[in-house]
Formats: C-alpha cells, sequence, structure tokens
C-alpha cells in the first residue's frame, strides 16, 4: 500500500528526457491539472499500444454473447472474455408491485453478475459486464498490469482487482476520498484479497498525475505499459457490455420471462451502464424508454445529460466501425429520461429516500441495495410510480448492486494491514444513515 506519490509527480519531468520523442511530446501536452476530460487515457493507451500491437485474432474467451450473435462480424474485430454468470434472471417483485397496485414490475439481477466457482460466487453488479470487454483489450494488448480509479469504496476498483487477479494481471487501484460507510470499509478489504496495489490522493488533479507518474514507471521499467481503464470503466468499449445486456434482456423477453418494458430504471453515476443500454435498446429494437436515476450532484448545467449524448454518439460510431452493418444511431431528446432529484448532497453520501427505498425492498422481497447507487435510484423509482399513476406499464429496475455475501473472505483480514492513509474509515463512524440491514 502506498500513500501520495508527491515525490514521482516531482521527478516525472526529469525522467522524461530519455523517453521516446512521440511519448515526450505526448506528455508535456497532457493538461492533467486543470481537465476534466479522461481524453489523457485513451492517448496514454494509445502510446502504450503502439509498442505492444494487438493480436492479429481477436481474443474471444468463452461462451457466445447475444451481441455477438446477432452481429458476428463484431465476434472478429473484438476482444471480449467470459467473466461473470449471464443471462442474470429477471424476478418479478409480486408483493411489493402488489402493495404499489403495479401488475408488472420487474427487477434485473445483476447483482448475480459474479462468476459461480467452487461452490460461491465471485463479485458481481455491474461492473462484471464492462470489464468482459475492457480486460479482453488489455489482455489482447498484452498487458500485465491494469491502472484504473475509483473512490475509497469503489465497486469498479474491486471488481476491476478480482478479475484482473484471475485473468493473471495485477491491478494498481488509485482511490480518492469518501464519506465513510460500511461498505467503504468491506470494499478496502476485499483489496487485500484481491491483492491490489492501492494508490491514496486527496482529489482528482493530483490523482491524474499520480496516474501519469505510475504509468511511466512501470513502462521505463518493464517495457510493457499498464493498460488504463477510466473511472467504472465508463468508455464506449465498457459501455457494450451493456448493449450486450440489451440484446441479453431482448432474448428474456422472447423467452416470455417478462412483457417487454415501457421503462427501465438505472443508477447513473459514470454513465455508461445507463448508455449502453440506451444504445442496446436502440440497436435491438426495443421500444423500452431507459430512465437514468443520477446518483450524485451535478458539477456543471446539464453534466449527465451532455455526458450521455457523448458517450452515446462514441459508441455508437465504436459499434459501426468495428461492424459497417451496424447503423449509426442519433440519441434524440424524446429518448433522454433523467431523474436528478435523489442524488443527494454529493457522491456515496446516503440519503433518507434511498435508505427508505432500501428498506421497503429488503422487506418486501429480501433483496438488498447500496446507499450509494441503487437506494437512489430505486427511490427515483418508487418516485415515479407514485407520481405518475401509470399502473399498466411494465417497469423494469436493473439491480447494479453487488450484493452477495463475502464475510468469510474477509474474517481473517485486518485493516491495521492497509495503509495508515485508510485507517480512519475503520476508526471513525460510519455515515448516520448507513445502517446494517
Amino acid at each position: 500500500m502506498k500513500f501520495y506519490h508527491f515525490f514521482s509527480i516531482i521527478l516525472l519531468p526529469v525522467s522524461m528526457y530519455g523517453a521516446q520523442f512521440e511519448e515526450k511530446a505526448l506528455l508535456s501536452k497532457l493538461n492533467v491539472a486543470i481537465s476534466s476530460s479522461d481524453a489523457w487515457i485513451s492517448e496514454l493507451n494509445s502510446i502504450g499500444t503502439l509498442s505492444q500491437p494487438k493480436s492479429s485474432s481477436a481474443l474471444t474467451i468463452g461462451r457466445t454473447i447475444p451481441l455477438f450473435d446477432e452481429y458476428p462480424n463484431l465476434k472478429k474485430n473484438l476482444p471480449y472474455i467470459s467473466l461473470g454468470t449471464l443471462p442474470t434472471p429477471v424476478q418479478k417483485l409480486e408483493k411489493l408491485g402488489k402493495a404499489l397496485g403495479i401488475t408488472q414490475f420487474y427487477i434485473k439481477r445483476d447483482d448475480f453478475t459474479g462468476a459461480y466457482e467452487e461452490s460461491k460466487y465471485c463479485y458481481g453488479g455491474n461492473k462484471v459486464r464492462k470489464l468482459e470487454f475492457l480486460l479482453a483489450e488489455a489482455l489482447a494488448h498484452g498487458a500485465k498490469k491494469v491502472i484504473t480509479f475509483g473512490c475509497a469504496g469503489s465497486n469498479h476498483a474491486v471488481a476491476t482487482a478480482i478479475y484482473a487477479k484471475r485473468l493473471g494481471l495485477d491491478c494498481i487501484c488509485l482511490l480518492k476520498p469518501q464519506a465513510r460507510s460500511h461498505a467503504v470499509r468491506n470494499n478496502l478489504l476485499m483489496h487485500k484479497f484481491a491483492n491490489s496495489e492501492l494508490h491514496y490522493y486527496p482529489d482528482n488533479n493530483f490523482r491524474k498525475l499520480g496516474a501519469i507518474s505510475i504509468w511511466w514507471d512501470h513502462k521505463q521499467h518493464s517495457g510493457i505499459a499498464p493498460y488504463i481503464i477510466p473511472t467504472g470503466g465508463s468508455t464506449s468499449l465498457g459501455a457494450l457490455g451493456f448493449v450486450n445486456a440489451a440484446f441479453e434482456l431482448k432474448k428474456q423477453i422472447m423467452n416470455g420471462e417478462l412483457q417487454e418494458p415501457d421503462k427501465i430504471f438505472v443508477p447513473c453515476g459514470s454513465l455508461a451502464t445507463s448508455v449502453g443500454l440506451m444504445v442496446g435498446c436502440k440497436l435491438a429494437r426495443l421500444k423500452s424508454k431507459v430512465v437514468a436515476v443520477t446518483v450524485e450532484p451535478e458539477e456543471t448545467a446539464d453534466e449527465f445529460k451532455d455526458g450521455i449524448m457523448r458517450l452515446f454518439s462514441e459508441t455508437s460510431k465504436l459499434l459501426h466501425m468495428l461492424d459497417s452493418s451496424i447503423p449509426l444511431m442519433e440519441l434524440a431528446h424524446d429518448d433522454l429520461h433523467i431523474i436528478t432529484a435523489f442524488c443527494g448532497s454529493d457522491y456515496a453520501v446516503f440519503t433518507q429516500e434511498g435508505q427508505e427505498a432500501r428498506s421497503v425492498l429488503k422487506d418486501s422481497e429480501n433483496i438488498l441495495l447500496d446507499g450509494t447507487y441503487t437506494a437512489k435510484a430505486f427511490a427515483g423509482t418508487l418516485d415515479y410510480i407514485k407520481k405518475n399513476n401509470q399502473r399498466k406499464e411494465v417497469l423494469l429496475f436493473w439491480n447494479t448492486y453487488c450484493g452477495l455475501d463475502f464475510s468469510k473472505e474477509l474474517s481473517g483480514l485486518s485493516y491495521t494491514s492497509l495503509g495508515r492513509c485508510f485507517h480512519s474509515y475503520f476508526e471513525e463512524d460510519v455515515q448516520l444513515l448507513d445502517v446494517k440491514r
């Protein structure tokens, strides 16, 4: 475990003088201190892969997937590796639907994406679908390490570390502070279980500098650049995991497991889950409207709207580039449904409405949600139901949380073996609304 990389950041310009000219030129242009864009990540990955060209034959390991069944050319051009337990089940919320007066209320159980091995589940949640494409891309380029980002309790960082370990990749996680909770404690200990290399930074700007320093250090010493995965795995490539998920849902509809939803409610943070479903529903010709329920406040006006539109366009272009038979798609304003009223005061700060929604689902259906993402999104879903009186609509809530019990795996681990920068998450009280149930 390591603290802030202040010293390596300061030394970075000195080490650059011995670099290849294209690397030196790129790094000198990166405005990481003020840029809010993740473009620098793709630029660094491009530099790394210039010396590590993709295998001439696309890496495809494991089962076939609905997206490849529909568009076989994608399989030829797109690395993919089977990681999760898919398809995940769709469950009708019988008790809760009856209480709300809705006859068709369903939940998509992505809490069960965790691969089932040796009579136990591996880590699940929505991140696994994205990693099936992102980690396959890393392997196809010969990467030995991956770098990713998150807050201290990031589900994405844990999922990346666990599945990277399964694939023989080292995982370096660059974390920043978040509100204290039991989930943060569990996820930090999960990093011990996954043998992650953890770094801790006070904010995004220092973390970007640290990422470049770490990337550079590993490339200089081993000659192989780490593959960088942005926060949440939210790139056009990561979004393909949920384009595929929409085709998975279509098969379940055709098999009679549920009627075609009028609306699909999903937590919206780093965007790729929502956008992947939006692209997938259009491509699969589903009439379902995706409703993105934001989990943190916007820093600028229309931040989520603009981000969704941009990532939708990038994902559509990627699919068209990989298979020209896939049409370029546009997202009309009528297709964009965003609920922002249930995000709370900050990321990972629990809300009263969210915790009440969490209790409703736990008490009625014995399904767990988390205070950071899914509880807020489910609160928005329940509010829509109460206010719109659309009792005949078919509604689907997409559960992105890994609610599996890892207490046995964590029982012998002590937080004291983590860097001291993480100890306060265990030694200070959790936030007031975080109640174990």
